[in-house]
């Protein structure tokens, strides 16, 4: 889903939004959705267990500064 998302946003929420890394959602979806059947499990529990708790707290950040209402 976070993948998905982060395409949809408009480009400049995204640069006013830089301390995120955008890309990396949509590279993981993007990995998943086309590479299912060889799926290393090490390349979905690393970004799960080490990169989505600091990836989250920052979009909460970004919400709770009332940067919702930048997308399309």
């Amino acid at each position: 889903m976070l993948g998905e998302a982060a395409v949809q946003l408009d480009a400049a929420f995204k640069d006013t939004h830089s301390e995120i890394d955008w890309a990396k959602p949509s590279q993981l979806r993007n990995r998943i959705v086309q590479g299912c059947w060889s799926i290393d499990l090490e390349i979905l529990h690393t970004p799960a267990s080490e990169m989505l708790p600091s990836y989250i707290k920052n979009l909460r950040t970004v919400l709770s500064e009332g940067g919702a209402h930048g997308h399309d």
